[in-house]
């Protein structure tokens, strides 16, 4: 038997892309209730974009990965450059520190 995060638990795909649509539905939910979140519709295809190279890039660690303690690496790597795109995307910060 493999040691893979599918074998362990059959649902574990289900369960990791509906927080990815609920992630992607909070914005747009929030939206109604707040004048400050205004995002464009470019602003929804990129999040959609990140959710989607997010789920995608965990799913492939998870099949391709073997060990699990280097799954669990990959997937910390990926979700750390998720989240780095994400803020630089957001506020542009990062790469005002790098240029100066």
């Amino acid at each position: 038997m493999t040691d893979t995060i599918a074998s362990t638990n059959p649902n574990w795909r289900k369960l990791a892309w509906g927080l990815a649509l609920l992630a992607f539905a909070v914005p747009f939910i929030v939206g109604f209730f707040t004048e400050e979140l205004n995002w464009s519709p470019f602003d929804y295809v990129v999040w959609a974009l990140l959710l989607l190279g997010l789920g995608g890039s965990l799913e492939i660690a998870a099949r391709l990965v073997r060990t699990r303690q280097a799954r669990v690496i990959a997937m910390l790597a990926i979700c750390a450059g998720f989240f780095l795109l994400w803020a630089e995307l957001a506020t542009g910060g990062i790469s005002r520190q790098l240029i100066g």
